[in-house]
């Protein structure tokens, strides 16, 4: 036997000289031995893709990367080039390659009818914006049962309970006082004011205890009450119990009168704890309100506690 030292085989190139790419990334190819590129082993894919290893003592071979492609020019920059007009329409648009799907190659600067933005600490909150939230009432348990037994607590419920918006549903009367003898409510009350830094103004407690109940579309009254609107330009609503949704209806044409013909919904699905927010010109655009459900999926009851305030945008 040889007593020379070993060392790595060169990488020899065949054929065309060109690594096949899914060679290098897969160790295989579909192609076999029919492929017109190399299937050359030991290459290191990070370094042939990327052009950068993270391993500093990387045992595979650095030596052949693929070749970048020139950096690509704004689409503007390139019509230009191509003798394009701005609001002219291309082959696709044309219909020249199937059917159009497409409308328009101008860019759109209509604003968003809705934008909908997961809660964080650092959420700015716009007139458009829905505002959606899983996990800030978590910690306090089974806020259904345990809210309801405080508000019922010495109370009678017939007084307490009252029909509401077209006897679709019950709110607790404020005129018993329940809200001053329930930790509960001002807990959440006051987490609302907090985390939404608004200035509540007036609050609200809904009950839908079975699967008749509902809510009606409706705006809420700082849409149609200018002396409301000058303090509340936001509704924070809380779910707890049953899973239900809450559904947005738009009313409102883009030329600004109401009355849209096609009354387009959108629905938010509200789990137990679930937190929803919007400002006021969703208020003024889309009716919302609670669907009723299929009575399987309607086990105990909802509650919701809803809050109108002032918040700084």
């Amino acid at each position: 036997m040889s007593d020379l030292p070993s060392v790595p085989l060169p990488i020899v190139e065949r054929r065309n000289h060109k690594l096949c790419k899914f060679y290098v990334k897969y160790g295989k190819c579909r192609e076999g031995d029919n492929c017109t590129f190399d299937h050359t082993d030991n290459i290191c894919p990070d370094y042939f893709f990327n052009s950068a290893c993270n391993y500093t003592e990387c045992k595979l071979s650095h030596t052949f990367t693929v070749k970048k492609r020139k950096e690509l020019q704004p689409v503007n920059e390139v019509k230009k080039q191509r003798g394009v007009k701005k609001d002219e329409k291309d082959e696709y648009s044309k219909g020249k390659r199937g059917k159009k799907n497409t409308e328009s190659f101008v860019p759109s600067d209509i604003p968003a009818d809705m934008n909908v933005k997961i809660y964080t600490s650092s959420t700015r909150y716009g007139p458009s914006d829905v505002i959606l939230c899983s996990d800030l009432f978590n910690d306090l348990g089974d806020v259904y049962e345990n809210l309801l037994k405080e508000v019922n607590d010495g109370t009678d419920p017939n007084k307490l309970w009252k029909l509401w918006h077209g006897d679709s549903h019950y709110i607790a009367d404020d005129k018993r006082n329940f809200k001053e003898k329930s930790p509960l409510f001002l807990e959440i009350i006051r987490r609302i004011s907090h985390h939404f830094k608004m200035d509540v103004k007036a609050t609200r407690l809904n009950l839908y205890q079975d699967k008749e109940e509902w809510k009606p579309y409706h705006f809420d009254a700082a849409a149609v009450d200018e002396k409301k609107s000058k303090t509340q330009n936001f509704t924070i609503g809380v779910s707890f119990g049953d899973t239900r949704e809450v559904s947005f209806q738009h009313s409102v044409k883009r030329d600004g009168s109401k009355g849209g013909e096609t009354r387009a919904t959108v629905n938010f699905e509200l789990l137990n704890g679930m937190t929803y927010g919007f400002g006021s010109q969703v208020n003024v655009e889309w009716r919302h309100g609670i669907p009723l459900v299929k009575p399987e999926e309607y086990k105990r009851g909802r509650i919701s506690v809803i809050a109108w305030g002032w918040v700084d945008m």
